[in-house]
């Protein structure tokens, strides 16, 4: 026999699903024109703040697989957005680095972004905003706890 979830364990995961489908579709028509992908715009975003990480840490940063990240990186270099450059710390490893081109493009996504989230946050408080991110880092502190429990 079937066993039926109850009510708010199918609604819970339903809404998560959709409305990550619903942002994540928005998000990439927005950025669309600038010849831009949604998981391209993970990793150029990832390097504002840190513009010389290595291959590997960039991949643990936006939560993908090495492979998933090799290509996005092959795209970017592709387009001059960014350049991988040996890294001086060591020589087995690749660090990547914003181009100009790069940094043009970010100048002009982040007001994009910006503008989105803020539709998005629309009627929320700002405790009600600082509300929902807590929230949502503890669903994740919560499936990161059962990643471990189920792989021990």
């Amino acid at each position: 026999m079937i066993e039926i979830l109850p009510s708010f364990e199918r609604k819970f995961g339903y809404l998560l699903a959709q409305t990550y489908r619903q942002v994540s579709m928005e998000l990439s028509a927005r950025i669309r024109p600038y010849d831009i992908t949604r998981e391209q715009w993970a990793v150029l975003s990832r390097l504002i703040d840190e513009n010389g990480i290595t291959q590997v840490e960039l991949a643990e940063r936006c939560d993908k697989d090495q492979p998933t990240v090799t290509r996005i990186i092959q795209h970017l270099v592709r387009k001059g957005f960014i350049q991988r450059m040996q890294s001086a710390r060591d020589k087995r490893a690749y660090e990547i680095r914003l181009t100009a081109a790069g940094e043009a493009l970010i100048e002009q996504l982040i007001p994009i972004e910006q503008a989105f989230i803020a539709e998005l946050m629309a009627g929320f408080s700002s405790a009600e905003e600082e509300r929902l991110v807590q929230d949502m880092l503890h669903v994740q502190r919560n499936v990161r706890s059962t990643d471990q429990q189920n792989r021990a």
